[in-house]
Order: structure tokens, then C-alpha cells, then sequence
């Protein structure tokens, strides 16, 4: 699995990701895909950075970050459902 920045096109699938984020967690109070839309534009505008993980079958999931001189910090991390290993 070959991890990148995320570029500016891809961002879309970034919302689509964070929608899918909120159903697999549980959210009771679930964001409107505008509303997701807008918190990520507005971390991605800022200085958090998206890497997409990619493989030969596409892109997997992706993990939103923040990096600073001593420390980084893990804001999101997602992988498709249907990449995962199953639970057992």
C-alpha cells in the first residue's frame, strides 16, 4: 500500500470518506455531507495535510494530520470497510 498526499482533486472522495467515518463510528449526531464537506475544506485549508492510501485495487482510506516541530497529531484515520481485515 503506497501512501501520498492527498491532491486537490481528490478531496471529494475526502467528504464522501468522512460521511462513511461517521456512519461506521456511530455518530449520534451525524453531520449533512455539506457540513462534512465544509469541516474538511476548512482543516485542509488550514494546516492539516490528507495522505490516501492506494493499491493496486485504488485508493483504500485515508488519514488526516496536522504536523508541528515536536509532535504530529492524528486528526482522522479511515480505511473502506470493505478493505479491512475481518473481525473474527
Amino acid at each position: 500500500m503506497a501512501p501520498h498526499i492527498a491532491p486537490p482533486y481528490t478531496h471529494p472522495l475526502l467528504y464522501r470518506y468522512a460521511t462513511s467515518a461517521d456512519v461506521d463510528e456511530g455518530h449520534r449526531n451525524r453531520m449533512s455531507l455539506p457540513q462534512l464537506e465544509d469541516r474538511m475544506r476548512a482543516w485542509l485549508a488550514s494546516d492539516y495535510k490528507a495522505v490516501l492510501f492506494e493499491d493496486d485495487q485504488g485508493i483504500t482510506g485515508y488519514a488526516l494530520f496536522q504536523e508541528e516541530p515536536d509532535r504530529g497529531y492524528l486528526r482522522q484515520f479511515f480505511i473502506q470497510s470493505s478493505r479491512r481485515w475481518p473481525r473474527e
